[in-house]
């Protein structure tokens, strides 16, 4: 993802885009939620940038 140009990072804010989780209820999960943001699984950005759709 860093390499397509995204930014990694270990918490949650307004500025966030995307979430990947695998934990659901975790408290990202929850505060993101909560602020609307989109939720995806681990597997969905490894296969849009397979399928060249990052």
């Amino acid at each position: 993802m860093e390499a397509k140009g995204g930014n990694a990072s270990g918490w949650v804010s307004k500025t966030t885009d995307l979430l990947v989780c695998g934990e659901p209820g975790s408290s990202n999960f929850l505060k993101t939620q909560e602020l609307g943001i989109r939720i995806v699984t681990p597997e969905e950005p490894t296969q849009r940038i397979e399928d060249g759709v990052a």
